[in-house]
């Protein structure tokens, strides 16, 4: 069970980086971030090919039998091989990026009618954020975002806006907003709410807060 916190609460305890991945954090590690990463053949093979040749290597140097060199570089090897096979994870990739993601206070744009009511169940919902350090947590500003993508959905969609307003029906890896809606650094970006982490245990305000990576692909309901 996840304790509550209000926006002030998140601050003090997450605002601050690198912060350490806890029992808040490590279910967010789940979270998608990117695109996957291939599982790490070539540096598998280059990696064994490294260690085994230069334990056999030191074997025939010294004038000890190469099988020695074999059973005292298996550790070695394992523990290298694991480490790598784990670092192409999703799970270690979105860790990593949790540990420096900025901490903001995004705004709902359009969101599942259940998180407007006290609930358990986590939904979805597509909320605008800024990145820049005056604009974080600035309410009214990002209201004011959020009514123009809300005004860019209606009717003919302007043609640097598609993408954006595709964000609010679809899945996908969070959309920075063009110039015309704000000069600012501003991303619109689907996400999965957990009503059980809000003070009130749903939406108020449409404030969603959330840590975001947006350039690498992250934005993760805190």
């Amino acid at each position: 069970m996840i304790d509550p916190l209000t926006l002030d609460e998140l601050r003090e305890q997450y605002g601050s980086t690198p912060r350490r991945i806890d029992t808040r954090l490590l279910p967010l590690t789940r979270v998608a971030s990117g695109p996957a990463r291939p599982f790490p053949t070539l540096p598998l093979i280059l990696m064994s090919v490294a260690v085994f040749g230069a334990a056999i290597g030191l074997c025939i140097a010294v004038e000890e039998r190469p099988e020695l060199g074999l059973m005292l570089a298996s550790p070695i090897w394992m523990g290298i091989g694991i480490a790598m096979v784990r670092g192409a994870s999703p799970s270690a990739r979105t860790a990593k990026l949790l540990q420096t993601a900025t901490l903001v206070e995004g705004r709902a744009v359009k969101a599942h009618g259940r998180l407007y009511q006290p609930g358990d169940e986590p939904e979805w919902a597509t909320v605008v954020f800024s990145v820049d350090e005056d604009k974080r947590f600035d309410r009214l500003y990002l209201r004011d975002v959020a009514k123009k993508v809300r005004s860019a959905s209606e009717g003919e969609t302007p043609a640097d806006m598609a993408e954006a307003v595709d964000r609010l029906e679809n899945e996908g890896p969070p959309v920075k907003l063009p110039a015309s809606v704000t000069d600012g650094d501003v991303w619109i970006a689907r996400v999965t709410v957990d009503p059980r982490r809000l003070p009130q245990e749903k939406l108020v305000d449409h404030a969603v807060p959330l840590l975001v990576a947006p350039a690498d692909g992250l934005a993760a309901h805190i």
